[in-house]
Parts: C-alpha cells; sequence; structure tokens
C-alpha cells in the first residue's frame, strides 16, 4: 500500500529536508505540501491523507490549532524548532515530536513506527470511533461494530449490547472503514460481512435485526455472501 503524506511548514526549506527524507520510503508519497494551515486545510479535505508532517509555529492558525480543528486527522508527526509542545502534542494522540533539523536517522525512526502501526493487521485490530454518550468520551473498536444506520447528517453504531450516534455521513464512515469486514448493503446501512447470520432475497439479519438489501446494492452483495463458508442461512 502507498501513504499519501501532506508536508505543512512556513519555511520552504524545512519542507524540502521532509521530501527528502521520504525520498528513501517508496511506501510513501508527497502528496502535497502548505505554508500556512488554511491551505492545508483545504488540501486534507480533497484527498485522503494518511501521514501529517506539521510545523507549530505559523503565522495566524498554529499547528496544534489546526490538529484540534480535524475531525478526523491522519497520524501525525510534528516537526519543529521548539521543544516546549511536546507535551502538549502527545495528549493530542500525535505519532511522534520531531525538533529541527531534522536528521534522517531520527526521521527514519518516526517512519518505521508509522508504518508498522498502520499495518494491516495492526489497523484492523486497533481501528476505532470516539463517540459522547451519557456525557463520556467512549472508544468504539470497529471490530465490535456490527451494523451502521444512517440517520440523515448522523450514523448509529450498534454493537452486540450498545447503540452509539455519531455526527458523520454515511460516505465518510464508508471510506474510513474500508471494504475487509464492512459491506454497504442498503443506502441507510452498512453492515460487517462476519456478523451476519441469514441472508434473503432482499434482506439479511444480524442477531434478531432485520437489515434490507437495497436494488443498487442486490447483486454484489449476495454475491458477497454466498461466498462466507459456515451456518449462514439463505
Amino acid at each position: 500500500m502507498t501513504y499519501n503524506c501532506l508536508i505543512i511548514d512556513d519555511e520552504p526549506l524545512a519542507r524540502k529536508v521532509i521530501e527528502k527524507h521520504l525520498q528513501s520510503f517508496p511506501q510513501l508519497k508527497v502528496w502535497g505540501s502548505a505554508e500556512n494551515a488554511i491551505a492545508a486545510f483545504q488540501l486534507l479535505h480533497t484527498q485522503t491523507i494518511h501521514l501529517l508532517f506539521l510545523d507549530i509555529q505559523m503565522p495566524a492558525i498554529n499547528g496544534l490549532q489546526l490538529l484540534r480543528s480535524l475531525k478526523h486527522p491522519p497520524a501525525v508527526i510534528f516537526t519543529t524548532a521548539y521543544t516546549e509542545y511536546a507535551a502538549e502534542s502527545y495528549d493530542l494522540d500525535a505519532l511522534d515530536y520531531l525538533v529541527k533539523p531534522v536528521g534522517f536517522e531520527r526521521f527514519e525512526r518516526s517512519i518505521r513506527k508509522f508504518l508498522h502501526d498502520t499495518s494491516s493487521d495492526a489497523l484492523e485490530k486497533t481501528k476505532f470511533f470516539l463517540v459522547k454518550k451519557d456525557g463520556k468520551l467512549n472508544k468504539v473498536l470497529c471490530r465490535d461494530i456490527l451494523y451502521i444506520e444512517s440517520r440523515k447528517d448522523y450514523v448509529m453504531l450498534y454493537t452486540a449490547n450498545q447503540s452509539y450516534i455519531k455526527h458523520m455521513t454515511m460516505k465518510s464512515i464508508e471510506e474510513l472503514l474500508g471494504e475487509d469486514q464492512f459491506k454497504r448493503v442498503h443506502r441507510s446501512f452498512i453492515v460487517a460481512m462476519p456478523a451476519v447470520t441469514e441472508m434473503y432475497n432482499n434482506a439479511l439479519k444480524i442477531n434478531k435485526k432485520t437489515i434490507p438489501i437495497g436494488e443498487k446494492y442486490k447483486k454484489e452483495v449476495l454475491g458477497s455472501f454466498r461466498d462466507i463458508p459456515g451456518n449462514l442461512k439463505f
């Protein structure tokens, strides 16, 4: 897999250093660079970015403020001349914190960590959503989700024992989940394929919940589920 990288720094030389370091890693592609947070924000919404190299001290909006503004941020490696923001950066779940000038050896350690953390097995086991419920922030692992239902500008995430509501579109959640375990079966439903217990021509069941299969999705859905071994009832 190739990972898209975005470099945000108001210093042209600093951007060139990161670009040069990245040439040693064929798995990483420099998709773009920006000299300020405003330009970066636009780029972040036109392409899926997997890894963000982010300066902190920039005009108008600093790197920390930009990261806080992102609902679904990519992995972030801070690159800065200042050491005093390290603790705050880790509170924002930054992958790493590199102090300029960024040497290649230290840079390589960050990239190895990114590649390890985003390997297919590790990603599927740890992928999650943060959802507020009852005044608390809940971590909902994707592997625990049975199905997802659209509610206008919100989605309902259903696990075996709980349901959660999150402000998110179905298109966005599809992109984040991927297609390994989850499949869109209706304009209002996404299901976890291993959780399906019964299949009919126009519907399927997960536990006691009957979920319709949309005409647009029927051929692909039925074909996919007929290939699943086990006790699935048709």
